[in-house]
This record gives structure tokens, sequence and C-alpha cells, in this order.
């Protein structure tokens, strides 16, 4: 897998998390912000730009949030134990 390729993963990786440790708890809805994403994942402006544009995430301002197709793509790349 190549550079781009990896921090796309990276990106919904971090994405799928934060939506998932956030489902069902009141006033939270998976959104991350830009600055932990570019701590979290290098050089993220690229892969942001192509993530939106395949719409595995969704962008407000300067936060970010794994979209349905985000979360099946994540998780058909994800091995299963």
């Amino acid at each position: 897998m190549n550079k781009n390729a990896q921090q796309r993963q990276q990106i919904l990786q971090v994405l799928y998390t934060q939506r998932q440790a956030e489902a069902g708890l009141l006033k939270k809805d998976g959104w991350t912000k830009e600055a932990d994403l570019k701590n979290a994942v290098d050089d993220t402006p690229f892969a942001l730009s192509v993530l939106l544009e395949l719409s595995y995430i969704q962008r407000d301002g300067y936060k970010y949030r794994i979209t349905g197709q985000g979360v099946l793509a994540c998780e058909a790349d994800t091995p299963t134990d």
C-alpha cells in the first residue's frame, strides 16, 4: 500500500474509532477536530480532500466525521480476528 493510501486508511481508522466511541452518548456525534487528525496522521490535506471527494468523510468547518460509506470502506480494509 502506498503512503497516500496508508494516510487515508489511518484517517478513516481515527474517525471510525471516534464515531464508535461516541455512539449513543448524548450530544456526541463522532466529529473529530482537524488538529487531532493532524496529530494522528502527518500531512493530511491531500488525504482529506480525496476522502471528501469519495464521500467517505464529511466536513463541518474544522471538524470531520466518517460517513456510512467510510465505515464500510474502513471495515472492508480492516483484518478480522
